[in-house]
């Protein structure tokens, strides 16, 4: 066909490569260069991304992000499924969701990449199942991640979160596997850190062990004591059951303090 830059040869006839021709073939060779990370991947790492729910991200979060790093979702979706014909089109053929700078923040829901997304482009994300994952171990008893504000790097080790399946021994950054989706709770133990009169609020930290002997450990957390006024104060080292609500963390007495 007339005019076809790409238009085949055969054999013994003459080669006359045009401009248009050539620089398409080295946009074909650009494109195949910065994607070589999703393309020559092992059959072993491909039936391991495959035991995960997959989803294309556009990185919005105003940075360029690693591979096994966190983005979290917006709720929104590239497409609009109230928009135009063609809009309602391509939502139903192909989730493409948007993902923004981490909050500190246990209800979020959140993906891990599955190779570098510059800030703009779309890249493979897993959204649910196991993965590798960024981790910053803050304590070694910790069994679950969770997101860190503002970091695009990794996840943060709790006692809350997604479960952590895998992790090397100590603290510090590992390399992980995660089982997104696989949330903790719905109780904990805990062990308040100040005193804390009924219906105020005041710092705990999560515990291991049995009860009547917990340990405290990681960070302190913010919860509420949820008791009539006529109930009695926890006080610091009490040993506490923890639950969730939406943006609020719940305490309340292993034993019921004295009025």
């Amino acid at each position: 066909m007339a005019g076809d830059k790409f238009k085949r040869v055969n054999a013994g006839d003459s080669l006359d490569i045009s401009a248009p021709t050539w620089n398409g073939l080295i946009d074909a060779a650009e494109y195949v260069a910065k994607h070589r990370n999703r393309m020559d991947f092992n059959p072993s790492a491909a039936a391991f991304v495959q035991s995960g729910m997959l989803v294309r991200v556009k990185n919005a979060s105003g940075a360029d992000v690693d591979q096994y790093c966190p983005l979290m979702l917006s709720g929104g979706s590239v497409f609009d499924s109230g928009g135009s014909a063609s809009h309602v089109d391509s939502f139903k053929k192909t989730p493409l969701l948007i993902g923004v700078e981490p909050e500190d923040d246990p209800e979020a829901v959140f993906v891990i990449t599955q190779e570098p997304i510059a800030d703009g482009d779309f890249g493979l994300c897993c959204l649910f199942g196991m993965t590798v994952a960024n981790v910053d171990v803050t304590h070694a008893s910790h069994t679950h991640a969770t997101l860190k504000g503002g970091d695009l790097t990794q996840l943060s080790s709790a006692m809350f979160g997604h479960r952590i399946y895998y992790k090397p021994s100590g603290t510090g950054a590992k390399l992980a596997y995660v089982s997104l989706g696989h949330l903790s709770g719905p109780m904990w133990v805990g062990v308040a850190q100040a005193t804390i009169a009924p219906g105020a609020s005041g710092n705990f930290k999560f515990a291991t062990g049995a009860i009547g002997s917990l340990t405290a450990i990681g960070n302190s957390f913010s919860g509420t004591y949820p008791a009539g006024t006529s109930a009695g104060s926890l006080a610091s080292g009490d040993e506490l059951l923890v639950t969730r609500i939406p943006g609020h963390w719940l305490i309340s007495p292993v034993e019921c303090p004295a009025p």
